[in-house]
């Protein structure tokens, strides 16, 4: 939808964002489902009118997104079946996905940037390139299993989530 705004006197056209039907219609279908229960492919598909498999997974993405960050829902793929609301549990127990993909992609990324012919650099593309493969190192060590169960007992002992500069300190115990 594009719209006329007037601002200081000059003209312009915006486009004001408008939700694309088929991911309005993956909320629709989504946000009454409980925790624990799914909703299927076939489902979804007969009001998107495509699959949310191939040419509609953008739109389930989207309605996935949504869902999470305006309603506190989440939803994980159920390979052949469809989208599982997690159960609180769930959520907890799905985060350590999280670490080995934010591990494995700063390997990679360390990877990329060994290949680097470090000499022909500037001198500011050299402490970029030093910054980086500091950080994602750093990403590396505090997503090793070992890491967590130093945290682990540390969360344990204080019975909250900890501020940075002590999970920082629990890390050189």
């Amino acid at each position: 939808m594009t719209t006329v705004v007037e601002i200081s006197g000059e003209t312009s056209k915006r486009t004001l964002f408008e939700r694309a039907i088929e991911t309005q219609a993956a909320i629709d279908v989504m946000s009454p489902i409980e925790r624990g229960e799914t909703v299927t492919y076939l489902a979804l598909e007969e009001v998107m009118g495509c699959s949310p498999q191939k040419g509609g997974r953008s739109n389930v993405n989207s309605a996935r997104q949504y869902l999470q960050r305006e309603h506190e829902m989440v939803f994980a793929a159920v390979p052949n079946v469809g989208y599982k609301r997690l159960k609180d549990t769930e959520i907890v127990k799905s985060s350590p996905e999280a670490l080995t993909k934010s591990r494995r992609a700063s390997r990679r990324a360390v990877q990329r940037l060994i290949c680097v012919g470090f000499d022909g650099l500037s001198q500011g593309d050299k402490v970029q390139h030093q910054v980086h493969l500091s950080l994602f190192g750093a990403i590396q060590a505090i997503s090793k299993a070992d890491a967590a169960k130093k945290l682990t007992k540390r969360v344990e002992e204080t019975r909250r989530s900890l501020p940075l500069n002590q999970t920082l300190e629990a890390f050189k115990k």
